[in-house]
This record gives C-alpha cells, sequence and structure tokens, in this order.
C-alpha cells in the first residue's frame, strides 16, 4: 500500500476515500480471521498491506505473529514497529487485551 501512495504522489493523483475505505475494510477482515482462528498479527502496518494487480488486499510478514494462547503470560511485552503502535500501548508498555490488533 505504501509504494501505490508514493507512486500516486509522484504523478500528483491521489487514493480516494472509496479505496481507502476498501483496503481497510479488507484488513480488517483479515484480522478478525486471524482473531477468530486465535491469532494475532502485532505488526500491522502500511507495508504489511500489499495489493495485487487485480486489486486484491492481501495481509503479510507474519514474524511476530503468535498463537493468542501462547502468548497470554507475555501480554505485558511491547512488540510491533513504533511508528505504527497505538500511542496507548508505547506509553503503558502493558495489553491488557487479546485483541491486540484492533485495539
Amino acid at each position: 500500500v505504501v509504494d501505490v501512495i508514493r507512486k500516486l504522489q509522484v504523478t500528483n493523483r491521489r487514493v480516494s476515500e472509496e479505496q481507502i475505505a476498501y483496503i481497510l475494510r479488507e484488513t480488517a477482515k483479515a484480522l478478525i480471521y486471524l482473531h477468530e482462528n486465535h491469532i494475532i498479527h502485532r505488526d500491522v502496518r502500511g507495508h504489511n498491506i500489499l495489493l495485487t494487480r487485480d486489486g486484491e488486499v492481501k495481509l503479510c510478514d507474519f514474524g511476530l505473529s503468535r498463537d493468542i494462547k501462547s502468548t497470554l503470560g507475555k501480554r505485558g511485552t511491547c512488540i510491533g514497529s513504533p511508528c505504527w503502535m497505538a500511542p496507548e500501548i508505547i506509553t503503558s508498555g502493558k495489553n491488557d487485551s487479546e485483541v491486540y490488533d484492533n485495539r
């Protein structure tokens, strides 16, 4: 997604609100699917959201992903890309919810 936006900026074009909504909706669907299967991604950011040539949205880079049950004892650990983290995660250093990705 980041590369697409950069290319559009070079040509003075913009991503429409409808396109942004579509990308966010599809990313949310991917996160819901992961959460329903007890997996947390832990690194959702623009560089990890891909667009195919057909316009499909793909969530990638599962290197920090974990099974929720295996991470319950480590929920106070702050993991992810700092520039993309919610301020409350960075400042508190705690995560009190199993739904880490959609805080």
